[in-house]
């Protein structure tokens, strides 16, 4: 229905490929429906699907290489996201950042070369890199370890309607209120 609608492109947020992990992460089950969305996506010809994965170091370290292997075998980009202070739960905490150029270093050590894609976006979050041998392409979004706030022309509408002009910001509009009644 979504394509149907539209929508050509997706993001889906998986912190992690091991389901025991996934249901510690998200403090809920779904797992399955998760990868069967990821599937299901891909047969209905959604381009490019994005896989948004948060990564903290002790709790995420072992799913890099998991990770960087499911976007060479699917076709699918993996995003890498540095863990950010954006700290609903105050379990924010530096030592817990996982820093792109270590992910970076550990799947060309451990898979194959990763060199920066030609099709950078200067204004998006995310710096685009592919496998030197042409099959697979990860990102990594590292808010903490280079900020990219001066060029981010992004914002977020959450999902119960909020606007959001900055992932760090505390300020939100309700547009969903808006615009159901009629503005």
């Amino acid at each position: 229905e979504l394509k149907a609608a539209g929508l050509s492109r997706i993001n889906i947020s998986l912190d992690a490929l091991d389901p025991k992990k996934f249901e510690e992460i998200t403090r809920r089950t779904g797992y399955e429906k998760v990868m069967a969305g990821i599937e299901a996506a891909k047969r209905v010809g959604f381009d490019p699907i994005k896989i948004n994965a948060v990564s903290i170091r002790g709790m995420t370290e072992d799913e890099i290489i998991p990770f960087g292997r499911f976007a060479r075998e699917s076709g699918v980009e993996v995003r890498f996201i540095e863990f950010m202070p954006l700290d609903a739960d105050n379990a924010w905490e530096r030592e817990k950042v996982l820093f792109a150029h270590e992910i970076i270093e550990k799947l060309s050590a451990e898979i194959a070369p990763l060199v920066p894609s030609s099709e950078q976006d200067p204004h998006a979050p995310a710096s685009e890199f592919e496998f030197a041998d042409g099959v697979g392409r990860v990102s990594f979004v590292a808010s903490v370890g280079q900020p990219f706030c001066r060029n981010c022309d992004r914002f977020r509408i959450t999902a119960d309607g909020k606007l959001r002009n900055c992932l760090f910001s505390t300020e939100e509009t309700d547009v969903k209120s808006l615009l159901r009644g009629g503005a």
